[in-house]
């Protein structure tokens, strides 16, 4: 993708076309982790894309490039939040946040569904990188700003945390 985003550099149109296509619905699922309010995705949405537009000579490839998108996103987000005097712990939207295209690979059961709710919003944003979109901790590190290893050690208690909330959800309804 860094070949793209190079391409986007010298205004190439159908570049940009093949980037949004590619990342446009990760970035939705991403962003509606955080946010439940349409508007406001979209307008994010289209905020970090006009943003890679701009920005694209000014990417380099010290990171990968989705990290790069996604890092526009972040920060997008975050300042639409605090423009908007949005709490960043706004409750998760079990009906909308989840897109199609990668429902079937995250919520197995209701029961996990549950769970995320419980979740942080900072949790379940390391959810959707690392069991989602399958990001090596090294890139979710570089996104977040943190060293590899506290994210490691957030992902290994995400992991005890649901699993002990699975536990109960299946201890309860027997």
């Amino acid at each position: 993708m860094g070949d793209l985003v190079e391409r986007i550099a010298k205004q190439d149109r159908d570049a940009f076309d093949e980037l949004y296509r590619l990342l446009s619905t990760k970035i939705y699922g991403y962003l509606r982790l955080r946010l439940s309010n349409e508007s406001g995705i979209e307008d994010i949405l289209q905020d970090t894309f006009l943003a890679v537009w701009r920005q694209s000579s000014s990417f380099q490839r010290a990171s990968k490039a989705t990290t790069w998108v996604f890092g526009i996103a972040r920060h997008k987000l975050q300042d639409w939040l605090r423009i908007t005097g949005r709490p960043a712990n706004e409750q998760l939207d079990s009906e909308t946040w989840i897109q199609e295209d990668f429902a079937p690979r995250v919520v197995a059961k209701l029961s996990f569904e549950q769970a995320l709710r419980t979740l942080t919003p900072e949790g379940r944003e390391l959810v959707y990188l690392v069991f989602v979109e399958r990001w090596p901790y090294q890139d979710i590190a570089r996104l977040l700003c943190i060293p590899e290893g506290t994210v490691k050690s957030r992902v290994h208690h995400l992991k005890r945390q649901l699993s002990v909330l699975l536990r109960e959800e299946v201890t309860d309804g027997e």
